[in-house]
């Protein structure tokens, strides 16, 4: 069973608390324990949380940090400040729009993410400890930097279970 919430709640679900991502098999239980962690003032926004610096920001949302991963992995970004448009049907740089790519164990893979929610393959890569990078990139492909020239990204680390099941 998978519930999806709309994309302004998600960030106050308070993904990297310790509750939250021990239900991450009950996701009925995930909405109303956030909102009494929220309450009790137990969570907090992860790193760039909501912004209205004008500026683009990008955060995972599913899989939650820590949660065990399979094969064909979905995942769910939140961005602020950007529009995530497709690099075929947009290809002239233009200020504010773009897609996101993602990184494997520091491994750059040239996906580009032209919705909030990518499908991708970790066929090839070996079970136990992973980590991804969601990245921002510009309609021609270079990734975006903040004002101090690092990457405008979020990561998460993960444990790929490779269950043979390749996305479609």
């Amino acid at each position: 069973m998978s519930l999806d919430y709309p994309v302004a709640l998600q960030p106050a679900l308070c993904h990297d608390h310790p509750y939250m991502r021990s239900l991450s098999s009950l996701p009925i239980l995930r909405l109303p324990l956030a909102l009494v962690l929220i309450t009790a003032g137990a969570c907090t926004a992860k790193p760039g949380g909501d912004s209205d610096d004008g500026l683009p920001h990008i955060r995972i949302q599913t899989p939650a940090p820590g949660a065990t991963i399979p094969t064909c992995l979905d995942m769910v970004v939140e961005v602020d400040n950007f529009d995530i448009v497709p690099p075929a049907d947009h290809p002239e740089n233009v200020d504010g729009q773009g897609h996101w790519h993602m990184q494997i164990n520091e491994k750059p893979l040239l996906i580009p993410c032209e919705d909030l929610q990518c499908r991708f393959s970790l066929d090839g890569f070996d079970d136990g400890p992973i980590s991804v990078v969601a990245v921002l990139a510009d309609n021609t492909y270079v990734v975006l930097n903040d004002e101090s020239g690092a990457p405008i990204a979020d990561s998460a680390e993960y444990t790929l279970a490779g269950d043979g099941f390749l996305c479609d």
